[in-house]
């Protein structure tokens, strides 16, 4: 709970900008099972205390943001949007910061690629709250993907990769960042016990 003791915060990561500031993205509603916001606030003392009054938020109807800070100052914010959260639906999207979480740009959907757990709905259900990682020079984070057949808890859930496959450290036009569904093919990871 934070400010005035009702608003719940879920899942904030924080990254440490160049000048020392602490950023924290976290995922903001008024209560459980409200539509969710992802919110911003920044931190001088190292996170003693916080700018909740002057938090920005980034996006409306979105969830679980991990933000990934780049070698030049730019800071992503990864996330899952639900537009459609009434069918557990999610897609891809991004936002970029290049003045230190201040502004953020227009949303970036990423395109997902269709696999077989996602059945005949035209859309995925599953969620991600993982870490951007690079590695050779490509940007991975992992998700999942669950079978409900039309009910909240899933039947088995499969593992994914949405990867970056162009240098995100080094190309600055995100029109031309290129995205993957990994692993190739249609199923996903699975434990199978």
């Amino acid at each position: 709970m934070y400010g005035d003791g009702t608003t719940t915060v879920d899942q904030p990561y924080v990254v440490v900008l160049s000048t020392g500031r602490w950023l924290v993205i976290a995922t903001t509603r008024e209560r459980e099972g409200l539509p969710c916001n992802l919110s911003v606030w920044w931190s001088d003392d190292k996170g003693k205390t916080w700018t909740w009054k002057n938090s920005v938020v980034i996006d409306t109807n979105s969830a679980w943001a991990s933000p990934y800070l780049t070698s030049y100052g730019r800071v992503y914010a990864f996330y899952q949007t639900y537009d459609r959260i009434a069918r557990w639906s999610a897609d891809w999207a991004f936002r970029y910061s290049d003045d230190n979480g201040e502004t953020w740009s227009k949303r970036h959907l990423i395109p997902t690629r269709p696999t077989e757990i996602d059945g005949t709905r035209g859309w995925w259900a599953g969620w991600s709250i993982d870490k951007p990682k690079l590695f050779r020079n490509q940007l991975f984070m992992a998700f999942t993907k669950h079978h409900t057949k039309g009910k909240q808890t899933p039947d088995y859930t499969e593992g994914w990769y949405l990867v970056c496959t162009n240098n995100i450290e080094t190309e600055k036009d995100v029109e031309k960042l290129t995205w993957e569904t990994r692993p190739h093919g249609m199923v996903g990871l699975r434990d199978f016990d």
